[in-house]
């Protein structure tokens, strides 16, 4: 990978607020999508095409080829869009035709359960979830590489903020549209219709809106060098334990995550149950549930995201990591034990985990900054870093799914309805343990 001389840089010039909003919009509208999506409408579809026996199994396997995708273009598009030259820029024109790309998936996603009968649905179900990851990691790996390109230094530690602000927004509003938006807005195909245009929007107003500077000399591609590049940190010693542990924290993530909205079908919410009320919202079903657990995990991150990275400065990164961590694992582990009465208790539970995602989040980010083998490299080795997050999807989501299967079958033979979740939950909290204990390998980091 080339690198650059401080000189070959011109200075950029400050943004303002409107500027500011302009470059991160696309980010609330990807977020957005990939929340409502991920959380509410791809496990309701999953359902409804394969049934009650394999719905976990298929779930974590539609996730997981998804997934696929983003272990491998997102570095390689990163590449690429380094060396493109166009009179549209070296970024836009790879978030352009992304969004492209995204937009036509939504449209097969939102219609191929209901053109094709299984198991044909299953399988271009699959191929429309692993087309919109590729639009997905096509768009935005040059569009994170197009902050640096455009904010001045003195202005990111702004920028990141606009970046979360956008992330914890899209997050809320996608909750919003895929558990509250179903019926209003008249049906699946509806709220994928929705997604569809608030993410045209996004696309257009940033990649309209950024005018991207002329850019520095680069060397020509190299595979050998894109390969080495990837592998070269994580030979590291310290930067490797960060790469693991990351790996098995997001896994305890996304094992819980995913399955939430069948745990919440399945134990909490039937033809009987009562509306449960928060913040003037009421949960009549399970997708209302999820939005409403989802909802108060958020309140939770949002103050700890800030205060954790705090009080890291001061009292190190390792006491977080066990702290927040430690919150994450107590909530899983009360839901292993099946000890929840009511759905209430469950909200109450989703502000304690939110309160570790928060602070982990935080931590996490900062914890990879400071193990980083080369300052030459800081944005490759954070793309090889956020791979961490993308191996539990191919992993252990398929893994939770045929658990989750298996076993809660066992469980209707022998009497125990909830066996299947008990053993997922367990295993979330074995990730979470592993995440935690491991980072004591980390060799000269508080």
């Amino acid at each position: 990978m080339a690198t650059v001389s401080a000189e070959s840089v011109p200075p950029r010039p400050s943004l303002p607020v409107a500027r500011q909003f302009t470059l991160s919009f696309y980010w609330l509208t990807w977020n957005i999508q990939w929340t409502a999506i991920i959380f509410i409408l791809m496990p309701l579809q999953v359902l409804g095409m394969v049934g009650e026996e394999h719905k976990a199994l298929a779930l974590g396997v539609v996730t997981s080829l998804g997934a696929v995708i983003s272990l491998v273009f997102p570095p390689l598009v990163g590449a690429l869009s380094d060396r493109t030259r166009t009179a549209l820029g070296r970024r836009r024109p790879y978030m352009l035709w992304g969004s492209a790309l995204d937009g036509a998936a939504l449209l097969l996603l939102a219609f191929i359960p209901l053109w094709l009968p299984m198991p044909w649905s299953i399988v271009f179900y699959v191929l429309a979830v692993m087309l919109l990851q590729f639009g997905s990691s096509v768009a935005t790996s040059p569009y994170a590489a197009l902050i640096p390109d455009v904010v001045p230094a003195s202005q990111l530690g702004l920028a990141s903020g606009w970046l979360a602000l956008m992330t914890l927004l899209g997050n809320f509003l996608g909750n919003l549209l895929g558990g509250f938006g179903l019926e209003p807005l008249g049906g699946m195909a509806s709220v994928y219709g929705v997604l569809l245009g608030l993410f045209a929007l996004g696309a257009t107003v940033t990649i309209l809106g950024v005018r991207e500077p002329a850019p520095p000399a680069v060397t020509p591609f190299s595979w050998r060098a894109f390969w080495q590049g990837i592998l070269e940190p994580l030979k590291n010693h310290n930067f490797r334990w960060v790469f693991l542990t990351r790996m098995f924290v997001v896994g305890g993530q996304w094992t819980v995550q995913a399955f939430l909205l069948y745990y919440f079908k399945d134990v909490f919410f039937d033809s009987s149950i009562r509306p449960v009320s928060f913040l003037a919202l009421s949960a009549f079903d399970a997708e209302q549930g999820v939005a409403l657990f989802l909802m108060m995990v958020l309140l939770g991150a949002l103050p700890s995201s800030w205060m954790g990275g705090l009080l890291s400065d001061r009292f190190g990164r390792k006491p977080m990591v066990y702290v927040a961590s430690g919150l994450m694992s107590f909530v899983v582990f009360l839901f292993t034990l099946n000890v929840i009465p009511a759905f209430e208790g469950v909200l109450w539970l989703g502000l304690v985990f939110g309160l570790g995602y928060g602070a982990y989040t935080s931590v996490d980010w900062a914890l990879a900054c400071d193990v980083l083998p080369s300052q030459h490299d800081y944005a490759k080795d954070m793309g090889v870093w956020h791979i961490a997050s993308m191996v539990p999807q191919v992993v252990f989501l398929p893994l939770a799914g045929l658990l989750l299967d298996v076993f809660q079958r066992v469980g209707q033979s022998i009497g125990f309805e909830q066996l299947g979740y008990t053993v997922v939950f367990a295993l979330a909290c074995v990730l979470f343990v592993m995440g935690t204990v491991f980072v004591v390998k980390i060799k000269g980091v508080r």
